[in-house]
């Protein structure tokens, strides 16, 4: 009886420290090379199409993954480039969303002049006479995302432009940002990358 419980206790106590070792050891480097080949290491690139992942949010991260498995909700160009890595199985999302979640995130520049202090009324305020919401009602005050919106600010500008603009004529699926970037006039994108983006 002694014997079975000891053997009971080393087994617990070994599938206990294989599940630290798991959780500890972090994404496979091959994995996160992969990531990095595009989006650059950390997640911080430097191609303006491609978005940055630095300090970008955890769950925003694994829903963005699972979307990409979807061939019909997204822009082509994120499809072809995502749509196998996105098969990955859920373990390997998540250690791959904590990884670029915990880097230093890269911070707005804001363009001077008057059209980034336009983006930053319209970020902050909506746009009421069109019935356009704050985007800070989603994505924070300072930008800095919140849940399953996304973290913009510091964002490559022509990735923010190209979204947006994908949101607009309904080529990227969502049912937050149809509604809202479908009534944005093209000089209010511009004002909004002009103020959340970077180069």
């Amino acid at each position: 009886m002694k014997y079975s419980i000891l053997v009971a206790t080393l087994l617990i106590c070994a599938s206990l420290g294989t599940a630290a070792l798991a959780q500890g050891a972090g994404p496979p480097p091959d994995l996160i090379k992969t990531c990095e080949g595009c989006h650059g290491p950390g997640g911080n690139g430097t191609t303006p199409s491609t978005p940055r992942l630095n300090g970008q949010l955890y769950a925003y991260i694994v829903n963005r993954l699972q979307e990409l498995t979807n061939l019909t909700s997204n822009s082509p160009h994120a499809t072809m480039a995502m749509y196998d890595i996105a098969h990955m199985k859920d373990s390997l999302k998540a250690a791959v969303a904590d990884y670029f979640a915990l880097q230093t995130p890269t911070a707005a520049q804001p363009q001077s002049g008057k059209l980034a202090a336009i983006g930053a009324r319209l970020f902050a305020n909506g746009d009421p006479t069109n019935s356009v919401e704050a985007c800070q009602s989603c994505h924070g005050a300072n930008a800095e995302g919140q849940g399953n919106a996304p973290r913009l600010a510091g964002q490559h500008r022509d990735y923010l432009k190209t979204q947006l603009w994908n949101f607009n004529m309904a080529m990227r699926e969502n049912d937050i940002m149809h509604p809202v970037a479908g009534k944005l006039s093209s000089d209010q994108i511009d004002s909004l990358v002009a103020y959340l983006g970077a180069d």
